[in-house]
């Protein structure tokens, strides 16, 4: 597989720290816009506001939407909606950052991709390639053979050995009475 984008640990790390916080902080902007929105940032809040902003910027900045980023000046304190203009540019490249750089795999869990991602991956398609020359199937494909090693559900039943002790802990020879595997997967729980 192969993956255009690829990103580095360190900047994965840097989004999981930064991501909640500059959140957090939006969602403190937005209120205060909704109650004062020509109000201006006390230097305190432009402060606790920029140290999360100058992280973000630290990793996005050579990213696409990078050149739109921009502290917020402190020394003209700006408006609470210009803040919020401000950092919602951020939220939104976060968020493009991370749905570059991230994919989802077989058990529909978000994985990044880093460098040790792509290494993983490809390893495990070199092993999927190792597994398809295994392939102990009849090579004939006009086989008529109803014993020929597949799984078609022809009348093959060489998995059926009755013979077998299915794990019951009665102390019986395992006769079952000629009860199939299947008959066992479909019991119903706790029986």
């Amino acid at each position: 597989m192969i993956f255009d984008k690829v990103t580095t640990p360190e900047k994965v790390e840097a989004y999981k720290a930064t991501n909640d916080i500059l959140l957090a902080s939006l969602s403190e902007i937005r209120q205060l816009s909704k109650k004062k929105p020509d109000a201006m940032l006390t230097t305190t809040k432009v402060a606790i506001v920029n140290r999360v902003l100058f992280d973000v910027l630290a990793f996005l900045q050579q990213e696409p939407e990078g050149k739109y980023l921009k502290l917020l000046d402190e020394d003209a304190l700006p408006q609470v909606s210009d803040a919020l203009l401000q950092m919602v540019q951020f939220e939104v490249a976060l968020s493009g950052f991370r749905k570059r750089y991230t994919v989802f795999n077989d058990f529909d869990e978000e994985c990044w991709v880093t460098p040790e991602f792509v290494a993983e991956r490809e390893a495990d398609d070199d092993d999927d390639d190792d597994d398809d020359d295994d392939d102990t199937g009849s090579d004939d494909a006009n086989d008529d053979d109803p014993d020929d090693g597949d799984d078609d559900d022809d009348d093959d039943e060489s998995w059926n050995d009755d013979d077998s002790d299915w794990g019951d802990d009665d102390g019986d020879s395992g006769d079952d009475g000629g009860a199939k595997m299947v008959e066992v997967r479909n019991l119903p729980n706790g029986g």
